[in-house]
């Protein structure tokens, strides 16, 4: 499967493999995976949409941002903050500074990572992740998950 970047943690699988960017979390329940799959199409809608029209037309970072830890985390996914600036789709220092707002604003929260302290992991807080899911749920999963 592919994550836009994102795979498992092999070390949790193989004790032999690397440790990548991403290490497994609890996966959330069976509607949110459903629901991270739609969130997934949407990001890629919108990556086929900056191919086909004019560059920096349509930047949106935060959202980006944010679409991506809510499939990331119902993957069972951890998201670092260089993945999320990768997700955001401009330049780094505009996604650390998206990263800080969304964070005063108390969408999401940063934590260390327990193997790596140069790495640092984001999730969504509540509501955020409630809000994400009806969102998403609403306006692409008929049977509204």
């Amino acid at each position: 499967m592919s994550f836009i970047g994102r795979t498992p943690d092999p070390a949790a699988q193989n004790q032999h493999s690397p440790v990548t960017s991403q290490v497994m979390l609890s996966p959330m329940r069976p509607s949110a995976l459903k629901v991270a799959i739609a969130a997934r199409r949407y990001l890629k809608a919108r990556r086929w949409r900056e191919a086909m029209l004019p560059n920096n037309m349509f930047a949106d970072p935060a959202w980006d941002i944010l679409l991506d830890l809510y499939a990331s985390e119902s993957e069972g996914l951890a998201v670092s903050v260089s993945d999320a600036c990768h997700a955001a789709s401009v330049p780094a220092t505009t996604a650390l500074r998206w990263l800080s707002r969304l964070e005063q604003a108390g969408l999401i929260e940063r934590s260390p990572d327990p193997l790596d302290a140069r790495r640092i992991f984001l999730t969504l807080k509540e509501p955020a992740r409630t809000v994400l899911h009806d969102w998403l749920a609403g306006l692409f999963i008929a049977d509204r998950v």
